[in-house]
């Protein structure tokens, strides 16, 4: 009668974990970090990303401005790297709580950035002096805050 009970344990434990899983919706999007050869920060930020455990392919490429260019990112909006996503772009050293909330949302805008190379943020050295304003890009060219980080 102890096994029976044991194995009875074991099938409902296995069972609530199973059925209280969040349901994934569809195949994990591709991310792809394109970045200037020469550039030691975007490596850092592909390590933060990997490090959440996040699949990276990083392209590295001496025609950035082109990748740019061609996925409509705002240069007022420039970093020193650009990973897509999904349908999305992700300028610069954005936190990846911030991606995880525009795939969780599904907006339908071209991506968000983080403009420059802010001190703290991830991938780069030193403190974080303010929050991280992520900005949202809308496909007319616009943007506007989409959140502090």
């Amino acid at each position: 009668m102890g096994w029976g009970v044991l194995a009875l344990g074991v099938a409902v434990s296995v069972g609530w974990w199973v059925l209280g899983r969040p349901a994934q919706e569809g195949p994990t999007p591709q991310w792809v970090l394109y970045q200037n050869p020469g550039c030691g920060c975007c490596g850092k930020y592909a390590d933060y990303l990997r490090g959440l455990g996040y699949a990276i392919r990083v392209v590295r490429t001496a025609e950035l401005q082109a990748v740019k260019e061609r996925l409509r990112v705002p240069r007022q909006l420039w970093s020193c790297h650009t990973v897509t996503v999904g349908r999305y772009f992700v300028e610069g050293h954005v936190p990846a709580q911030a991606v995880e909330e525009l795939l969780r949302r599904a907006p339908p805008w071209l991506g968000i950035a983080l403009p420059g190379m802010p001190s703290g943020s991830p991938g780069m050295d030193g403190p974080r002096r303010a929050p991280l304003v992520v900005y949202a890009v809308t496909h007319q060219g616009t943007w506007r805050e989409f959140g502090r980080f």
